[in-house]
Formats: C-alpha cells, structure tokens, sequence
C-alpha cells in the first residue's frame, strides 16, 4: 500500500501513482462510475479555491480541484492543467485533485477528499487581483456596466446623474429649481398655511390669488407667487362661494348674504343681498352676480353687480340641493346634488329666468361645473363626463375617483385624481386619453384654479401651486 504524504509533494507522488494504475483499471472504473452514477449522493457544491468569484472570470486557470464536465478533469497542479476524464462522457470517479491557487480573488479551503463524481477543495488560495469593477464607485442613479464604466441611469445635468422626476435642484430639466417637493417633474410649492380654515375656496386674477377661508371668517388676496397676505373682509359668517371680475371681488357666506368690494381694498365690503341662507357658490358676468341657495328645494338667484333688485331665475322641486354653478354669454349652468343615489343633474337656464332644462339626469351627487370652449364639463364621484354645445353627454374619463374640484383650458382638465393610496393633482386631456400626474396633495383638495402656467389648488388648511 502506499502511504500518500500530507503536504504538496506527497500529493504530487500519489497522482502520478494514480495515473499509472489508470490504464490497468479503465473497466473497473468504468463499472464503478455506472454504480456512482446510480446510487451516489448529490454532488457538492464545488469548494472556493481557484473558483471563479464574483466580479469576473480568473485569469491563469482557476480550477476546483476534482470537478470534471463533460468528459474533462479541471484538476491539474498548474494554472491552466487538466487531464482527461477517465471514463468516457461523464464525470470522473475516484480523487479529485487538489486545485492549485490561481490568479483569482478568494481564499480558498483546506484539502478535502472529494466524493465520487464530486467536488474537492482547494487549497487556501493566494490573494488574487480584484473582480472587473468601477473605481470609484458609481454614484446614485449610475450603474456599473461589465466594461467598468459608470453609465447615468437618468439625467445628466453638470456632470451630475439626477432624477428629473424627483430633484428639487433640477425638477423636469436642468437647473430648474423647486423651493418645494418635485414630483413626476413638477415643482410642488406650499404658498400659505391656513389652520383652521376648515375648507378654502380660489379665485384668481393676473396678479393676485383670491382665497375665502371659511373656518376663520375671512376673505383674502395674496400675490400668484405666494407671500403677504392680504385680508380683504373679516368676521365673515362662513364664507364660501368666490367670483373674481376686472373689478371687484365677490362672495357669499353660509348666513345668508352676497358681498362684494373693490380688488384694490379701496372701498369698503358692500352687501348685494342678505336674505339666503345657504347661499353656497357664485358666479359672475358683465353685469350680473348669480348665486344657488342650496336647499332641498333650492334657487338660483341674480343680482345687477352695482346692487338691486335681486331676481329669482329658477327655484321648485327641480332645484334638488343646487351647488356649484358656472355662467356664459346666454345661460346659467349648475348641479343638483340631488337628495336620492340617482336624482343628481345638470341643469342650466336662460340669463333672464325662465324655465330649467336639465342637460344631464340620473347622476349620483355631480360634483362640479365648468364651461369651456362652448361645452358644459361636470365632475362625478367617479369620473368627468360633458356636454356638447350641440347637445348629447359623453363621457370623457371614467378613471378619476373623486374627480371634484375641476378646471379646464386648452390643455386639459385639471382634477383631484384617487389612487395608490393617495390624493393627486392631475391633467387629463380633453379627449381623455392621457391622465399626467402634476402632484401629491396632501389632504382633500376643496378648489383649484389655474393661470397659463400653473395649476392651484387648496385643501382644508392650506394652499399649494404647481407647474403646468
């Protein structure tokens, strides 16, 4: 018997021993290489020794000692060795060599005897030189191509990689900076906080935001940009509804009366009408204020805007809680809010009174109203639908939940958007095919209005502005 040596040389001797006795004893191994086949245990993972790690392939043959595919020993004491498998197609029964160290990273292990058909571990392998890699290090949002380059995921902007999506410094392009939160490449802007002010209607002129704050009973104008503001009424009785002309500013309160008073705070608040409770919104044309009283069997009244007889224009039982209403060069346009899951409408009616005309019927609670480019939109609790200056409703989205408040020009309508959790800021076109997230708000939005480049809109305590 020969007694094999414990260090390197020992293991040299009795591999050359070994392949002596191989040509002697090929059928043998051959018929033990079927038994192993059959009924030995699952090969090993293969030991870490001149192993391939992670990061790249190493150079100057890495082998695991004993390993053997398809008819070919990977064993061999130098870089790059190997001798054939003994038995003809599969892997080689008997000792697996101790793998010899090569040019790759990774310590390797202590000798082992390798199982029949399995895998034996190396030696404790040298230090080898590092994977392929990026040096330095690739920032945020660069990934590390297999050529070692750093390659920007996003955006470059000076040099920079960054998230147009989602950088404050460089929010939808280079170097356009937010003083809030960008989102989906829109700049969010908290213009003023309002605790307490329960909920906030918004108007707007080309200069100055106009915001009636309900909870606090006030009336007030801050610049588009946001900063000072102004108070122009106080101790008002729930203010609510808010109308803006070249003039004046308009509103009505929950107590009952029609106010109006000069953009400029020049004169003093003066009181078109004082007679309707639960007068809740209100428009204003060249000559008239219009208002609804929301009751269940409601009204919706006018006023001259220099003061007057007020007048009546439709009121009855077709007048079921009527909320937001809107107005164009012939006809005033509002919503019932309805009493019953399915009595809600749209309705309008001539500027000088007469009879109501619903222009859609059969709705759960419409929302709101606007009138552009000769077309009636209205808001649902789930979706925006119009009517045509021709007549007829469609539907232009169904997908926003909650759509209410609305806005609407040439580029699209602006809405709250439900979904994912939260509450969005968002524009769907006029057809309806593109719905483009502007931004998160941060509660319920209670009105929006909008200037050619931004969209505002306020919650139940505070104001916020973001681009188009």
């Amino acid at each position: 018997m020969v007694e094999l040596g414990r260090g390197r040389g020992g293991r040299r001797v009795a591999r050359g021993v070994l392949r002596r006795r191989a040509g002697a004893t090929l059928g043998v191994a051959a018929s033990f290489f079927v038994a192993c086949t059959l009924h030995a245990p699952a090969p090993q993972d293969t030991a870490a020794g001149g192993s391939t790690s992670s990061g790249g392939t190493h150079a100057g043959g890495a082998r695991s000692g004993g390993t053997h595919a398809g008819g070919t020993s990977t064993s061999g004491d130098e870089p790059g060795a190997g001798e054939a498998a003994v038995s003809g197609g599969g892997t080689r029964s008997g000792l697996g060599s101790s793998g010899k160290a090569g040019q790759g990273s990774g310590a390797g292990g202590n000798d082992s005897t390798t199982t029949p058909g399995g895998a034996g571990a190396g030696d404790s392998g040298d230090g080898g030189e590092p994977a392929t890699g990026c040096a330095p290090t690739c920032g945020a949002h660069e990934t590390c191509t297999s050529a070692g380059k750093c390659v920007c995921d996003f955006t470059s902007c000076s040099g920079a990689c960054v998230d147009t999506e989602t950088d404050e410094k460089n929010c939808g392009m280079c170097g356009k900076v937010c003083d809030g939160q960008c989102y989906a490449g829109h700049c969010r802007t908290q213009l003023v906080q309002l605790a307490g002010a329960s909920s906030v209607q918004l108007a707007l002129d080309k200069k100055d935001l106009y915001f009636t704050a309900r909870g606090l009973g006030t009336v007030n104008r801050m610049p588009l940009a946001g900063g000072t503001v102004e108070a122009i009424a106080e101790a008002q009785s729930q203010p609510n509804g808010l109308a803006v002309d070249a003039t004046n500013v308009y509103w009505v309160t929950q107590g009952g009366k029609v106010m109006k008073r000069a953009r400029d705070g020049q004169t003093a608040a003066v009181v078109l009408s004082q007679s309707d409770d639960f007068a809740h919104d209100i428009a204003v044309d060249a000559t008239n204020v219009y208002w609804t009283i929301s009751l269940e069997a409601g009204s919706v009244v006018t006023v001259p805007i220099g003061g007057g007889t007020r007048k009546v224009l439709a009121t009855g039982a077709d007048l079921l809680y009527p909320t937001k209403i809107a107005v164009d060069e012939t006809n005033v346009y509002w919503v019932n809010k309805g009493s019953t899951p399915r009595d809600g409408s749209v309705m309008k009616v001539p500027l000088e009174g007469g009879t109501a005309t619903p222009l859609a019927e059969g709705y759960e609670q419409p929302q709101d109203v606007v009138i552009y480019n000769a077309a009636v939109y209205f808001s649902l609790l789930v979706g925006i639908s119009k009517v045509s200056a021709s007549g007829g409703v469609s539907v232009v989205s169904s997908a926003p939940q909650g759509a209410t408040p609305i806005a609407v020009d040439s580029s699209g309508i602006f809405c709250r958007l439900v979904g994912g959790g939260r509450d969005d800021i968002a524009r769907i076109s006029l057809d309806g095919k593109t719905v483009t997230t502007l931004a998160a708000t941060p509660a319920l939005p209670t009105s929006i209005a909008m200037s050619s480049t931004t969209v505002y809109w306020a919650t139940g305590d505070a104001i916020y502005s973001v681009s188009k």
